[in-house]
C-alpha cells in the first residue's frame, strides 16, 4: 500500500521502536527518512530529552516554526524550556514518561491524521448506590487527562427528557465505561444503557469486580479486573491510573470496529453504489459522483466544513459530487435532528445523512 500519512522523527529519539510496532496495523502511516512529500499529510515528532537537540537537524526546524505540523515529545514537562528549541517552543508538548503507555502518543498521531476521533467523550455507566464515589473519581481524573467524561449527576440539567438525553450522549461518545458492580443488573436503567451501547456499537470498557458477573453484552467489550469492591472512593487511588491507561489502549480498536460497522450499514443502504474506501473515513464513488464522510458520533455544523476540506484534499474533481456526512443517529436528540434538517435545506455544500432513517 502506498504511503498516505508521513511521520518524520527528529531530535534525540526514545521509544521509537515501540511506537513503530504500535502503528504496524496502520501500514498507510509510515516513518520517513527522506524529504517529505508536500502532497501528503505530514507530522514531525521532535523528541526533546537533551540540550543536544538544539543543534540536531537545525535546518529542519526553521520551516517548522511557521506551521502547525510539529509535536514536541518530552519525558518530563518541567524540562520544556530547557530541551525544546526556541523555534518550536510555542507548540504544546506531549509528555511521554517511561511508564506511560505508548498508546498515548500513538492515539495522538491517529487523531492528528483523522484516524481517531478528537472528541474524547466517555460515557460513565454505573449503579449510583454501589459506586458513585468511583464514578466521580473517574470523572475528575478523566477530565484532568483531557477526556470529556459524561456523568449523569454532573451534566444533565433539570427539565429535560432524561432517557432521550442519555441515549443521545451514548451515541455521541467514543467509549462507555461500564462499572459492573454487584447490583448493576438489578437496575432497569443501567441495563438499558448497556443494551443501547451494544446496539450503537459503542466500545465498552468493563470494570469488573470479584462480586460481579462478567456480562458479554457487546463484542466490543474490554475487561479491566478491579478485585474486590471498596467502601471508600479514595481506596481506588492505585487503580484509577491503570483504568485510564486501559481506556487509552482500547480507544483506537473501539473506533475502528465502530467505523467498520458504519461502513457495513452504508453498503447495505446503498447496494447499487460501488464505494471506494479511502483514508480519513472517506467513501468515494466516481461512478455515482458521491462522496461520504463517516462519523462515529453525532456530527456538528463544524464537521460539515471539515468533511468538505478532507474531500477536496482527496480529489479536487469532487466539486460536482453529492457530498454528505454520514452518521448513525437513531438516538440523536430531537432538537439536534431538527437543526440538521434545517441546515440541509440551506445551500451548504455538504449535507447531513442519518443512515438510521
Amino acid at each position: 500500500m502506498s504511503v498516505c500519512y508521513q511521520i518524520k522523527a527528529l531530535g534525540s529519539l526514545f521509544r521509537i521502536d515501540e511506537l513503530k510496532a504500535a502503528l504496524v496495523e496502520y501500514p498507510f502511516v509510515q516513518f520517513i527518512d527522506e524529504k517529505a512529500n508536500d502532497k501528503l499529510p505530514i507530522l514531525y515528532l521532535f523528541y526533546a530529552q537533551s540540550k543536544d537537540n538544539y543543534d540536531y537537524q537545525a535546518d529542519a526546524l526553521g520551516p517548522l516554526e511557521h506551521n502547525m505540523h510539529v509535536l514536541p515529545v518530552i519525558k518530563d514537562l518541567k524540562y520544556c524550556s530547557t530541551f525544546i528549541p526556541e523555534q518550536i517552543k510555542s507548540m504544546n508538548a506531549l509528555e511521554l514518561k517511561d511508564e506511560d503507555p505508548i498508546e498515548k502518543l500513538k492515539n495522538f498521531i491517529l487523531r492528528y491524521f483523522g484516524l481517531l476521533d478528537v472528541n474524547r467523550k466517555v460515557f460513565i455507566s454505573y449503579k449510583r448506590d454501589d459506586c458513585e464515589g468511583l464514578a466521580r473519581r473517574l470523572f475528575d481524573d478523566l477530565s484532568k487527562k483531557n477526556y470529556v467524561p459524561f456523568l449523569d449527576s454532573y451534566v444533565i440539567e433539570p427539565g429535560v427528557n432524561f432517557q432521550e438525553y442519555l441515549k443521545h450522549e451514548l451515541s455521541d461518545s467514543e467509549l462507555m465505561i461500564y462499572i459492573n458492580s454487584k447490583n448493576y443488573e438489578a437496575s432497569k436503567w443501567c441495563k438499558e444503557e448497556l443494551t443501547t451501547a451494544s446496539e450503537l456499537q459503542v466500545g465498552i470498557v468493563q470494570l469488573l469486580f470479584n462480586e460481579s458477573k462478567n456480562v458479554q453484552e457487546s463484542v466490543l467489550s474490554h475487561i479491566v479486573q478491579l478485585g474486590c469492591m471498596r467502601g471508600k472512593d479514595d481506596e481506588y487511588d492505585n487503580q484509577i491510573s491503570h483504568i485510564i491507561d486501559e481506556i487509552e489502549r482500547y480507544r483506537a480498536m473501539g473506533f475502528e470496529l465502530r467505523r467498520k460497522s458504519l461502513i457495513t450499514l452504508m453498503r447495505e443502504k446503498y447496494q447499487d453504489v460501488d464505494f471506494d474506501i479511502c483514508e480519513n473515513g472517506l467513501l468515494v464513488s466516481s461512478e455515482a459522483e458521491c462522496a461520504a464522510y463517516l462519523m462515529n458520533r453525532i456530527p456538528s455544523s463544524y464537521d460539515l466544513q471539515r468533511a468538505e476540506k478532507i474531500m477536496y484534499q482527496k480529489d479536487a474533481n469532487i466539486a460536482g459530487f453529492e457530498k454528505m456526512v454520514v452518521y448513525y443517529g437513531l438516538y440523536c436528540r430531537h432538537d439536534i435532528s431538527q437543526h440538521h434538517r434545517w441546515l440541509n435545506e440551506t445551500s451548504v455544500p455538504v449535507k447531513f445523512n442519518d443512515i438510521s432513517r
